[in-house]
């Protein structure tokens, strides 16, 4: 089922989430009892230091990623990633993110249907929102990158190293 399709449903059956309309489309946002809301149900995962997501794949209606807006003072809903993929800590320079850019780019989306899973590294930081089916990532107010499930799959050993850069 379509993430957004699913979220959509999820928010009008919970009663929470406010949608704002731009010339672009439009944003949705939680107020701050929406996200106690979510968090005491379960659905709150902080990806502030990032990991291997470990959850629903894009087919199965993804995992939702939200921000905290600042000027705003609620949360911002910003993207959908899914499970397998290796989402970074924040970013701590150009040159470190572009190096991620290029891992990602080493291995696409060749089939959807393709078995990504993998022993993970113990090392490896996991962040686990498997078994729900709707669930938020709070991100951190910093960039971060993530990487598909295909080039994580191939290249976490050297994803793993890099981290240690970036997290230093």
């Amino acid at each position: 089922m379509d993430g957004k399709i699913l979220l959509y449903e999820f928010i009008k059956e919970h009663s929470i989430g406010e949608f704002i309309f731009s010339e672009n489309g439009f944003n949705i946002y939680f107020s701050h009892n929406d996200f106690e809301y979510l968090n005491k149900l379960g659905l709150i995962f902080d990806a502030f230091n990032g990991g291997i997501i470990l959850g629903n794949l894009h087919s199965n209606g993804g995992i939702n990623m939200i921000i905290f807006d600042f000027e705003l003072n609620k949360y911002k809903y910003i993207a959908e990633m899914e499970g397998w993929e290796y989402l970074t800590f924040p970013l701590k320079n150009q040159e470190i993110e572009n190096r991620f850019l290029k891992i990602n780019e080493k291995t696409q989306n060749i089939n959807p249907d393709i078995s990504t899973e993998f022993k993970i590294p113990k090392e490896c930081n996991v962040i686990d929102t498997q078994n729900n089916k709707v669930c938020f990532l709070l991100m951190s107010e910093y960039r971060q990158c993530i990487i598909n499930r295909f080039a994580t799959k191939k290249h976490i050993n050297e994803i793993l190293q890099l981290e240690k850069t970036n997290n230093s």
